[in-house]
């Protein structure tokens, strides 16, 4: 029956059949709407989960997201110290002690602040611009974490691009290469993203911002090191 027609309601009322009729509701969207085919239906779907909730939309979890770092220096531009907070920008979660030498440079890595466990040492013969065309050795990285195990961080041949190169816990090699001179790339053996770095510019304190992704956050703490390391002293 048409929307809006009163609806016969039979009842019985004292042996006699009585026939009421009472007003149907009208769905006001029914009426102001057209018909809305499944395709446009699924689109708008689509389209509000994307709002409200992205990642559920692209299929990602809180642990599929990336793991978002904020680098600052010590002391501003000329300091060898660094500290590395958390996404809110307030929490420490690493601590990047430095000493310059006459012809080379070394920093510890700690957790959270000054006085917080040592993750690894990074040291290297080499001082000197960050983008040479000659190899300025292998940066070495050891800590507690991998065992007596050297990690070794060395630049490609020219034809990679100006990558340094190293290999991950699990005997893969894995390379940071730049991107531009504000972005550099982190790829696996299979030329997967695995994490970003992006430089600050033009800022006194701020060096820039690390993300590492799923993949390897197993091992954030060989990639915090290795980052640290091809962006010190003069980077």
């Amino acid at each position: 029956m048409p929307h809006g027609i009163t609806a016969p309601c039979f009842y019985t009322k004292a042996n006699v059949d009585v026939i009421a009729y009472r007003p149907t509701p009208v769905p006001a969207l029914l009426v102001f709407q057209p018909p809305i085919r499944k395709a446009h239906a699924l689109r708008i779907l689509i389209f509000t989960t994307l709002r409200t909730k992205p990642a559920l939309a692209l299929g990602m979890t809180a642990e599929t997201r990336p793991l978002c770092l904020h680098v600052y220096r010590i002391g501003g531009i000329w300091g060898d110290d660094k500290i590395v907070r958390a996404d809110d920008k307030k929490t420490p979660r690493y601590y990047l002690k430095g000493t310059r030498l006459a012809a080379s440079w070394q920093f510890a890595l700690h957790v959270g602040g000054p006085n917080g466990i040592v993750v690894c040492h990074v040291k290297s013969p080499y001082l000197g611009p960050p983008l040479a065309e000659t190899d300025p050795g292998p940066i070495s990285i050891t800590g507690s974490e991998w065992e007596r195990q050297i990690v070794q961080v060395h630049r490609g041949k020219k034809s990679s691009g100006g990558a340094y190169l190293f290999r991950g816990p699990d005997d893969k090699e894995y390379r940071w290469r730049p991107i531009s001179w504000l972005l550099l790339e982190c790829l696996d053996s299979q030329d997967q993203v695995v994490a970003t770095y992006r430089i600050t510019l033009f800022a006194i304190s701020k060096d820039g911002e690390l993300r590492i992704h799923q993949p390897a956050q197993s091992m954030g703490d060989l990639i915090v090191a290795t980052c640290l390391a091809i962006r010190t002293p003069d980077h």
